[in-house]
């Protein structure tokens, strides 16, 4: 019921056209997540399960709490964000749910044109137009308070007038305005999480989801009666023109928003025949749908292995799911082995040997293994070596696996493999392999020693969690910093995102699962957690760093029933479950 993405390669052809555009790091790993459910034909127990691992940036501590919230009408467990009045992911008596971002395209940029003979006004279909006008007073503590004049067209706020390096490339007589979903009147997406809290079915879940504005969502939902879900929820622009992919012409109105997608037309399925739900951001419509989302589906390696460890097992237990949870086969180095390794390796014996280790490799992203850390040192080179001779400085900016465009050039479009700054020689794609690993094997002699076989995934893939404040305190970081080894990479379910752009640091694990829970809706008393960092947010107590072990090794946590006492002071707690990891 969860249809395949896959990114458009050929997109990549516009980004030497934008040389000049303020961009902010669109390498760097992005919001991410990994959530399926199983209906009871498809578990051990009779009931379903509900899985799911938010993706984020990582900081200590770690953005989630958890916690349990019980009243006269309300039992809820799971994951919570300090200072949020209810949970974001959890179960109460009856429902789970879980959240994956559905990557859509909620956003368009505008380039507004001013009115001629007079630039307080900007131009419309209908002619001028005033911007409206508001003063904002930014107070300072200690400091003189700061007035900002805020200008808004009928799509959104001037934000050319808050970002400088826009006004040389549109030119004079030309602002750019935002329109954005999350800025639309009458948000009750506060409202839309409470109401999800205390739903009782899916007739009141999907009422409670109907109220979310932004950001857009895909929810996965399961109950004690052995239901499960998909939906999709959040304000979807419909587009007169266009897909809001590049900015537009604001005076013509040619691409201006036409409200939004009713929300009965969002992507939704209930008790599919398949008996299970799964999605990793990848497409959640058919390529031939009418209804446009966006483009910026994440690969389709995740989804596919979950459904493979799903199909693998007739019948899933608790432990399967926890076992699906920490699985770092990547099947994007099994995807881009088979062009990268064609190649001939160059002539030296290093370079050689890796080569051969890559051929024989199960593609097990293990902290213990030297090819894991063999495979992402290629693959950072052999980006660079694509197209950092189309976008010059700008390398660093869009430098990332990018393992659909490697596949795509190496396979059908190897005009990309031409150094363009060698014009008296074009270069093809197996020099640029033979080259780009002979750069990778050689950097990783330099740092770890010449022996590929002593090489580890865990010497370069560790998780760093650094504090916000702390972190720049030379003695206190290294109280409140946190590093753990882990496994995993950017396309593993066990996703353990890195940025090649970061030099000093290229492979270290710094956007990953904060969060991961198994829901058993057979007898949600089993349902198990896991935060990575710890419950506590004082870098002295034990408590900060008391998850991070456990967290790394792929281990959960059930919740331990109260103790009631006399004084009617009552808490859960937190204990390890037995058996295997």
């Amino acid at each position: 019921t969860i249809a395949d993405g896959r990114a458009g390669a050929g997109a990549v052809a516009s980004l030497a056209g934008l040389p000049a555009w303020p961009l902010e790091n669109p390498g760097a790993p992005r919001g991410a997540s990994n959530v399926w459910a199983l209906a009871p034909q498809r578990t051990d127990t009779g009931g379903a399960f509900l899985v799911n691992d938010p993706h984020l940036r990582f900081q200590a501590p770690i953005m989630w709490y958890l916690t349990r919230i019980e009243g006269p009408a309300l039992e809820v467990s799971g994951a919570t964000v300090p200072g949020v009045p209810f949970h974001l992911l959890g179960h109460n008596a009856t429902i789970a749910w879980g959240l994956t971002s559905t990557q859509s395209d909620v956003t368009d940029l505008f380039v507004e044109k001013l009115a001629d003979d007079d630039p307080a006004k900007y131009m419309t279909p209908q002619g001028a137009k005033d911007f409206d006008v508001r003063e904002e007073t930014i107070r300072v503590k200690g400091g003189r308070s700061v007035k900002l004049t805020v200008r808004a067209t009928r799509h959104g706020p001037v934000i050319s007038d808050l970002c400088g390096r826009m006004q040389p490339i549109i030119g004079d007589g030309y602002v750019v305005s935002l329109a954005a979903t999350y800025l639309q009147p009458g948000d009750m997406s506060t409202a839309a999480f409470h109401e999800i809290n205390v739903a009782k079915d899916w007739v009141g879940f999907n009422r409670a989801a109907s109220h979310l504005q932004a950001p857009q969502q895909n929810f996965a939902y399961a109950d004690t009666l052995g239901a499960i879900g998909f939906l999709t929820a959040g304000l979807l622009p419909k587009r007169l023109g266009g897909h809001g992919y590049v900015p537009t012409n604001g005076w013509t109105g040619e691409t201006d928003w036409d409200g939004f997608v009713p929300f009965a037309d969002l992507p939704k399925a209930y008790k599919p025949s398949a008996g299970f739900v799964v999605n990793a951001n990848n497409r959640v419509s058919a390529p031939d749908d009418r209804l446009f989302l966006g483009f910026d589906w994440a690969p389709p390696y995740r989804a596919r292995r979950i459904r493979q460890m799903i199909d693998a097992e007739a019948s899933q237990n608790s432990t399967g799911q926890a076992r699906m949870l920490r699985d770092a086969r990547s099947l994007m180095a099994a995807d881009l082995l088979g062009p990268m390794l064609a190649a001939p390796p160059p002539d030296g014996a290093l370079a050689k040997k890796a080569h051969a280790m890559l051929s024989k490799w199960d593609y097990e992203m293990s902290r213990k293994r030297p090819e894991p850390l063999i495979f992402m040192a290629w693959l950072a080179a052999l980006n660079r070596a694509l197209y950092e001779d189309e976008l010059g400085e700008l390398t660093d900016e869009f430098l990332a696996a990018r393992p659909l465009l490697v596949k795509s050039i190496l396979t059908r479009r190897t005009e990309w493999c031409d150094d363009v700054r060698t014009a008296d020689n074009k270069e093809t794609c197996a020099e640029i392999l033979a080259r780009s690993l002979q750069t990778a094997v050689d950097g990783l002699a330099t740092r770890y020693g010449a022996t590929p076989e002593a090489w580890q995934w865990g010497n370069a893939h560790r998780a760093v969690f650094r504090h916000p404040f702390f972190t720049h305190v030379p003695v206190l970081r290294y109280l409140a910093d946190l590093e753990v080894v882990t496994d995993g990479g950017n396309s593993t379910v066990n996703r353990g995102a890195v940025r090649f752009a970061d030099k000093s640091d290229p492979f270290a694990h710094v956007h990953g699962a904060g969060y991961r829970a198994i829901y058993d809706l057979k007898d949600l008393r089993r349902s198990r957690f896991i935060v990575a960092t710890g419950q506590s947010g004082n870098p002295l107590s034990l408590n900060y760093r008391g998850l991070l072990s456990a967290w790394s090794d792929g281990r959960l946590l059930r919740e331990d029933p109260p103790r009631r006492s006399a004084d009617k002071r009552e808490g859960y707690t937190l204990v390890p479950v037995a058996g295997k990891k």
